[in-house]
């Protein structure tokens, strides 16, 4: 079994924990019509380069009423209340018209968005996000769709097919916040992934002793193994990236690179480094 950071709570548990959000469920149908939703995204890069490989849509919710919503309590929110198909495809859709964005300023950029496991159980997703992508007169291979670890397994058994069909569909898939789980090598080897994004603790961790950065490399090494783009999330210093390719991680993605940026900006910054 790979080696915690920390112990995980039952998501029962962790929600329970969690204080109410201010945004309500008429809020959330509101916002959803009313464009609500904007979309920020920080590349990943290569760390002994520095070129962007591609780049993560990361959710902003602006409310007229309350001000800005974090990302998790709008998740949290669509979930409780069934709106959560929606809010996905409204991101992909937002993304996909972005990327063309990029495309029509020379930039062909992947671009990754985050998908919840409450997606995953209904097989009809698979249908509608592929059909967002190619109606548009884009490749679902450009777009990476991102799934938590530790939600996989809790409920693998439930998502997993969803996952080979978007992944036969062309769609890329990612393990966001590796190691935050009880991943094995035999559990990682049943998912469809392509890409294994490290959680950032490891980072940190690594940055401060040697059994972090024992975690680290092991890490880095397991998704090496299994074929997967590895890339280390929340890189914030030279030091930083420094370790990483030391360790041999060829990806990485955090404030030490750029913050994340709305598409107009994103495409500046890259015909300024590309």
């Amino acid at each position: 079994m790979f080696p915690l950071l920390e112990a995980w709570r039952p998501e029962a548990e962790a929600r329970a924990a969690l204080p109410a959000s201010p945004l309500d469920s008429h809020g959330l149908c509101a916002g959803l019509a009313n464009g609500a939703i904007a979309l920020a995204y920080q590349p990943k890069v290569g760390v002994f380069d520095e070129r962007a490989i591609g780049a993560e849509a990361l959710l902003r919710w602006q409310d007229p009423q309350i001000g800005a919503v974090s990302p998790e309590d709008v998740v949290r929110v669509a979930e409780d209340c069934g709106l959560i198909d929606d809010m996905t495809l409204r991101v992909l859709a937002i993304a996909v018209q972005d990327r063309a964005s990029l495309l029509r300023a020379g930039t062909d950029l992947p671009v990754a968005c985050n998908v919840s496991m409450h997606n995953l159980r209904d097989l009809d997703i698979v249908d509608r996000m592929h059909a967002l992508v190619v109606d548009a007169g884009d490749d679902p291979a450009r777009f990476t769709l991102e799934v938590t670890e530790t939600h996989l397994i809790d409920d693998l058994a439930s998502v997993l097919e969803a996952l080979i069909r978007l992944r036969l569909r062309g769609f890329r898939i990612a393990i966001d916040d590796y190691g935050t789980g009880a991943a094995t090598m035999q559990f990682l080897m049943q998912l469809p992934s392509s890409e294994l994004k490290i959680d950032r603790r490891f980072v940190v961790e690594a940055s401060r002793n040697d059994a972090g950065r024992a975690l680290l490399r092991s890490a880095i090494a397991l998704g090496n193994e299994l074929h997967q783009d590895v890339v280390a999330e929340g890189v914030e210093t030279a030091e930083d990236a420094r370790l990483l390719r030391e360790l041999g991680c060829r990806y990485a993605q955090g404030y030490h690179y750029a913050r994340p940026m709305p598409a107009d900006a994103l495409a500046t910054w890259m015909s300024q480094r590309h």
